[in-house]
């Protein structure tokens, strides 16, 4: 600054990166449009769109990058977390663009679910990583899940699968065990039909005493 108080700025000569650039202009765009409520819309897209392959793990650039890091990512983490995706949040918030995902929603979404806690907070971990990856390339000021509490310990009791999991996990199909695990080393058909689990077996009352009934 010079004595009469104005600014002069100097440039180093140096190019910008594309990728910064154009990271920049939409954390730019994104702030202009919730600041000024013009209702100019950010250029995020909607999370099924930006996330369908997040954790495929043939496709998934996150993935090579925890690799390339060191860290561990094994393959049925992938895809236990790939399922959770598909099979939890993008029935619910696919079509909602990523700035339009907030904290409350999500959170009042979750404790809903009729899914044990350790579950919810799997499926709270995958969404969240998605998000930090958007707020990184600048698609959304803020990940909106960042100080969302994980659930405790004593939520509801974990027993084995429910039927229905079972189903969808191993289904009699072999074309539907490729769909569901996309390789056959991983998957085998269970025998049917399975023991029911203690969640799901009917109440049998004999002679006025009522006891959950054997599996069968």
């Amino acid at each position: 600054m010079s004595r009469q108080g104005k600014r002069y700025f100097k440039t180093t000569g140096e190019r910008v990166q594309p990728k910064l650039k154009d990271r920049g202009q939409k954390a730019a765009l994104c702030a202009a449009a919730k600041i000024v409520g013009s209702g100019v819309r950010s250029q995020a897209p909607v999370l099924a769109e930006y996330a369908k392959d997040f954790y495929r793990w043939d496709a998934s650039s996150f993935i090579k990058r925890q690799h390339a890091k060191g860290r561990g990512f094994n393959r049925a983490w992938a895809n236990a977390l790939q399922s959770m995706m598909e099979h939890h949040v993008f029935p619910t918030f696919g079509r909602m663009r990523l700035e339009d995902l907030n904290r409350p929603m999500v959170e009042d979404w979750l404790v809903e679910l009729p899914l044990s806690n350790q579950t919810r907070n799997q499926i709270l971990y995958a969404l969240r990583k998605i998000l930090v990856e958007a707020e990184s390339e600048g698609l959304i000021l803020r990940n909106p899940l960042n100080h969302v509490e994980p659930m405790g310990k004593g939520g509801r009791a974990r027993d084995v699968f429910a039927l229905d999991e079972l189903r969808r996990m191993f289904p009699r199909g072999q074309e539907e065990l490729l769909a569901a695990w996309k390789t056959l080393k991983y998957a085998a058909p269970l025998p049917w039909p399975p023991r029911e689990s203690a969640r799901e077996r009917p109440e049998r009352c004999n002679g006025g005493t009522c006891s959950p009934a054997a599996g069968y």
